[in-house]
């Protein structure tokens, strides 16, 4: 069984002023960015394609201030469409998807730039079962994978600090960090969530 340890945030699609996930794009816009953020390179998307003869172009979850670099080198109207989407997606560490969507279009579906709801800076580790148990054992919190609940970041940072203090332990640096990043993103009130 794998167990992922990760922030619990919350939704930042909630939030007052937030933009809609996605903006349809024309084809041609599409292309041009996805073509841009394969010529500038600092996007680091988990895929990318061009002319793809199935799917078309597409970039997808890429880092948002390289996908920002990328429509610079573009037109102005074109960088003024994006800009809320991506100014969003940069304060909030959210991957952004470009795609022509060709494998789609015989229904209709049409280009899109998506803000996703996975954050780029998300420091969350994936462990086998018993490593999570022991890690959370290790700095002094029971902890049962067949009941997962939100753990407090703030207790779960304290914790990680007292043991670093007597050894140096990489599990339990990457829980603190974990519950640091969790309490930056979501205040002292913050979990973390282990399942």
């Amino acid at each position: 069984m794998s167990v992922t340890v990760s922030a619990l945030l919350p939704n930042v699609f909630a939030i007052e002023g937030a933009p809609q996930r996605e903006i349809e794009l024309t084809r041609d816009e599409a292309v041009q960015i996805v073509t841009a953020i394969k010529a500038v390179g600092t996007a680091d998307p988990d895929f990318i394609g061009l002319d793809d003869c199935q799917f078309g172009y597409y970039a997808i979850r890429s880092n948002p201030t390289g996908v920002a670099e990328a429509v610079q080198t573009l037109s102005s109207d074109l960088q003024v469409k994006v800009a809320d989407h991506l100014t969003f997606a940069i304060k909030h560490s959210l991957g952004v998807t470009v795609e022509t969507r060709d494998d789609m279009a015989y229904n209709g579906a049409k280009p899109i730039l998506r803000v996703e709801a996975e954050r780029t800076d998300d420091p969350q580790v994936q462990w086998t079962g018993s490593h999570a148990v022991e890690a959370l054992r290790n700095v002094g919190i029971s902890y049962d994978t067949d009941n997962p609940h939100a753990l407090s970041a703030k207790e779960l940072a304290t914790a990680c600090e007292q043991r670093l203090d007597k050894v140096s332990d990489m599990d339990t640096a990457r829980l603190l960090e974990i519950a640091e990043y969790a309490i930056s993103q979501a205040g002292p009130d913050a979990q973390v969530l282990a399942a």
